[in-house]
């Protein structure tokens, strides 16, 4: 491997951080780019990336193991931190026979709640001691950083065994009060599934994964669940309602009763998230926050999905929170722009009149 190749990546890392951005992007025939503040923006000083450069940057980010797999899949992804503080999930894929990688670049450090503006409640149910936890929300919302900083309240603040399955591992937890281990699917364990299965009858307190990947894992969370211990697992859905369908909808017809019985019976909370810009520059992290009451568990046992994004909307009880709110709130103190905001909210003309306070 050339020796300039490490040169121009670590170039392309100093770009991304001086820009202050969440990923890059390396493809043959064009010239870096970075994603910054949700728009792209190419490192023109760097020149197209040839091919030669291409399968040296494979060799250079991805160990033995991910190149082997990348070698049958055709793809492979790793997390991993370069040099002494910069560290990323990077993602190889095969595009007209050459490789394309994908950067998405992970804070050095794992924030607390209050550090990402979370409200209260969110830090309440890292007291909960068993149920599963959902969090939702589209592809680079947060749902990982949440998910890290969740369980890093618990670590800092009670003796727990907490296990996660990941893949890859993205946040390094280091154990405090409670012992930490990170397992990753395809190394150290084959997969998500069988980790899962391993784990049925192991001294776990806190299991998080790092994706519902088919009904047969979300199968064995519930089952997990159902042995008192607590859950907490990303979807990808952009609502709430989404969220329980995509669920319920991967069984066959005939299953569906049961699976919305299991889901109203285990589910403590449901947690959306959503990056927007932020007034200054950077995004912000907000959230919408359904604690599962009584009249939700009646909704979810019959599948009366549509009217839960309606509930959410309206309730205040138990914590629960509406994305639309959380956001009036970011509106009203100056750090979100109205007009940024009304792209997320599901009810502009309700949203108006909670940030006129009316």
């Amino acid at each position: 491997m050339s020796s300039q190749t490490d040169v121009l990546f670590q170039r392309i890392l100093a770009s991304a951080a001086a820009r202050g951005a969440s990923d890059a992007h390396l493809t043959v025939g064009q010239p870096p780019v970075v994603r910054v503040d949700g728009s792209l923006s190419p490192l023109e000083e760097e020149g197209v990336l040839a091919p030669a450069t291409m399968e040296e940057l494979v060799v250079l980010l991805f160990d033995e193991h991910a190149r082997q797999e990348l070698a049958v899949k055709r793809r492979a992804t790793i997390a991993r931190t370069y040099g002494s503080r910069v560290r990323f999930k990077a993602s190889v894929i095969y595009q007209q026979g050459f490789p394309f990688i994908f950067l998405h670049f992970l804070s050095p450090v794992i924030r607390t709640l209050k550090e990402l503006g979370l409200p209260k409640v969110v830090e309440e149910l890292t007291f909960m001691r068993k149920g599963l936890i959902i969090v939702t929300g589209p592809h680079g919302s947060g749902r990982s950083t949440l998910i890290a900083s969740f369980l890093n309240t618990i670590n800092t603040n009670r003796p727990e065994n907490i296990v996660t399955i990941e893949h890859p591992i993205e946040y390094v937890l280091t154990g405090d009060k409670s012992v930490i281990e990170q397992q990753e699917s395809g190394r150290d364990v084959l997969s998500m599934l069988e980790g899962l299965k391993a784990l049925k009858d192991e001294d776990v307190d806190v299991l998080a994964v790092s994706e519902i990947s088919d009904r047969f894992v979300f199968e064995e969370l519930i089952n997990i669940t159902e042995g008192g211990r607590l859950v907490v697992a990303p979807l990808d859905a952009e609502t709430l309602s989404q969220a329980f369908e995509h669920i319920v909808e991967s069984y066959a017809a005939h299953e569906r009763e049961r699976i919305c019985h299991s889901l109203a019976d285990n589910l403590v909370a449901v947690i959306g998230v959503r990056l927007v810009p932020r007034v200054g520059g950077g995004r912000i992290l907000v959230v919408e926050v359904l604690v599962v009451s009584a009249p939700v568990k009646a909704l979810i046992r019959d599948g009366r999905f549509s009217q839960i994004s309606s509930w959410v909307l309206t309730a205040r009880e138990g914590g629960t929170v509406s994305l639309d709110r959380s956001l009036a709130e970011l509106v009203k103190t100056g750090e979100v722009l109205l007009e940024d905001a009304l792209r997320e909210v599901s009810d502009k003309e309700n949203f108006q009149r909670m940030v006129k306070g009316s």
